[in-house]
């Protein structure tokens, strides 16, 4: 039950930390504003009103995710599609990005079907030879292999705001 709550969490903690990244980014990139993506959000101007500059950013944000698709991808792609639009999207060493997959995945399972394999989590990630209807089982060796995939895209993120944010030198 420990291993299952932490696996959540971490999923958790990932998600909010990409929505914290892409506000401050809204916040405080006033170029970013250009993006036609963002151009083109519709927004009913009396509820934008009301929103503090915080809630602002992330309405935007969720309004984003939405137009991108985000929650239909898997892994990080829905991260990505939303980094994407502000010019932090890259690449991650595949066995991280499959660690992520699996991550999102048993998540889904965890929250939404008590921890039994469905098709979906089977079809996601055949590697794993889950049988359906069986109660999934998280270890120790799972949660420090999620937490070294949730850390490396962690690093690379940071890597990627480095580089756009970082004046060249000459």
């Amino acid at each position: 039950m420990v291993h299952s709550q932490t696996l959540i969490s971490l999923w958790a903690i990932l998600e909010s930390f990409i929505h914290m990244l892409a506000a401050n980014v809204m916040s405080n990139d006033t170029n970013i504003r250009q993006n036609e993506k963002i151009r083109r959000i519709k927004i009913p101007l009396i509820d934008f009103e009301t929103l503090d500059s915080q809630e602002r950013s992330y309405f935007v944000i969720r309004e984003l995710e939405q137009n991108v698709g985000a929650s239909y991808r898997k892994g990080i792609g829905c991260f990505e599609s939303l980094l994407d639009v502000f010019e932090l999207g890259g690449g991650l060493e595949e066995n991280y990005r499959r660690d992520l997959l699996e991550l999102q995945q048993i998540r889904h399972v965890l929250v939404h079907r008590r921890g039994f394999v469905d098709r979906q989590l089977s079809e996601a990630c055949p590697w794993l030879k889950l049988r359906m209807n069986s109660k999934i089982n998280i270890t120790r060796e799972d949660i420090r292999k999620y937490f070294k995939a949730v850390n490396e895209y962690l690093l690379e993120i940071s890597r990627r705001i480095v580089k756009k944010y970082t004046p060249q030198q000459e």
